[in-house]
């Protein structure tokens, strides 16, 4: 009768501590599992580069002047000694009314004083004719012991008194003729100077290839050192990596490179030529000064491959810094921080083991494993918070 009385006390209780029995029972968390491998890791550094000619040449105006239109577009071919453009005097500017009266009088003063350095000169020539027959005169007298040779020096005196004279009023005939011819330049109006200009200077390309950039195309008036246009060979080209001065100095001549994203299908290999020996301080699009070096890339497939590339396009570059073909290596997504050392979570007969290991160079995929695995080692990719050392797990995945 009491086991009746209590079997449906008795059957709760049953149920209450099988229930609470299921719930605490440790149940294994499904994990996803990685093994480790030996195989080809590669260490690069990555950033995007620019394609441009080795050797462009930028034309300048040699002088101030008018450059006339120049005829040619970018992307036409040109040959070493052609002719690209041409240069000018510049042209006067327009005479207003007033200025034209002021230059009228100016060369109306000019001649008058070109008109009296000329009667100078007769007058001068006048007072030679004089001196020269004086000196004769004196000379005779003198042969006749007629006159004393005080006078015959003071003749001589006066002859070369005058030659001195017609001297300089002839020079002063060239300075007046100098200063009307200025006053006469000056009042030329522009038609008849432009339509009378045959100087001009010619600037020649100097290597043979394309135009790359016009810098000025319409006829202008500029000064001298303007850039005008670009030329170059584009079928020389190279590339150029502006990469920061702390990933530059694991680079070395000779590193592969593999370029990616630069519009055509595949990927194109290089190698580094050279490292600039000097860096730039640049801003970053977040405001933070870095010191930049450029790397210089050749192309080292055929020119078949990568001919639609040009100047100033831009590209993908991942540079080789370190590379082993046969790397114990682990996915990257297993490996986390526990206190100061690299740790995995290492499936152990079902039970997740925390493993510390040492690690070498990183990629982003595989980490380098030094100490701690070994090939074929299974680990947990990405493990949760729920993972700890001991839990029981189940592999849902295994990747390799």
């Amino acid at each position: 009768m009491s086991f009746r009385k209590y079997r449906w006390t008795l059957l709760f209780l049953f149920l209450l501590v099988a229930g609470l029995f299921f719930a605490f029972w440790p149940r294994a968390i499904d994990v996803e599992i990685v093994i480790v491998t030996e195989g080809p890791m590669t260490k690069t550094v990555d950033d995007d580069a620019i394609t441009r000619v080795k050797d462009v040449y930028t034309l300048t105006a040699p002088v101030s002047g008018r450059l006339l239109r120049i005829e040619k577009d970018a992307g036409d071919e040109v040959s070493a000694g052609m002719v690209l453009a041409v240069m000018r005097p510049v042209v006067p500017p327009l005479l207003d009314a007033r200025t034209q009266l002021e230059r009228e009088s100016a060369m109306q003063a000019a001649e008058e004083s070109r008109d009296a350095a000329r009667a100078q000169v007769k007058s001068a020539l006048a007072r030679l004719e004089y001196a020269r027959i004086d000196f004769r005169r004196a000379g005779q007298l003198a042969q006749k012991d007629a006159v004393s040779l005080d006078r015959q020096d003071q003749a001589r005196q006066f002859l070369r008194a005058a030659q001195a004279g017609l001297a300089e009023a002839e020079s002063v005939l060239l300075q007046r003729e100098a200063e009307f011819q200025q006053a006469k330049a000056a009042l030329v109006q522009p038609a008849a100077v432009a339509a009378a200009a045959s100087h001009h200077v010619q600037i020649i390309a100097p290597v043979s290839g394309k135009i790359l950039r016009m810098f000025q195309e319409s006829e202008a008036v500029v000064t001298a050192g303007t850039p005008l246009l670009e030329t170059g060979d584009p079928e020389n080209l190279e590339i150029a990596a502006d990469l920061l001065s702390r990933d530059a100095v694991r680079i070395t001549p000779g590193d592969r490179v593999e370029i990616e994203n630069w519009g055509g299908s595949g990927v194109l290999n290089g190698v580094v030529r050279r490292i600039e020996p000097a860096g730039t301080t640049k801003v970053s699009s977040l405001g933070i000064e870095e010191q930049r070096v450029n790397v210089l890339i050749d192309f080292s497939d055929p020119k078949e491959t990568w001919a639609a590339l040009g100047h100033g396009f831009q590209v993908d570059v991942s540079i080789a810094v370190w590379h082993d073909d046969q790397a114990l290596r682990v996915p990257i997504g297993a490996i986390f921080r526990h206190g100061r050392d690299w740790a995995v979570f290492r499936d152990a007969d079902g039970r997740a083991r925390l493993q510390t290991i040492q690690i070498g160079h990183l990629t982003g995929q595989y980490a380098e494993v030094l100490e701690g695995l070994s090939a074929g080692d299974q680990v947990i990719a990405y493990p949760s918070d729920r993972i700890q050392d001991g839990v029981l797990i189940r592999a849902m995945v295994q990747m390799q």
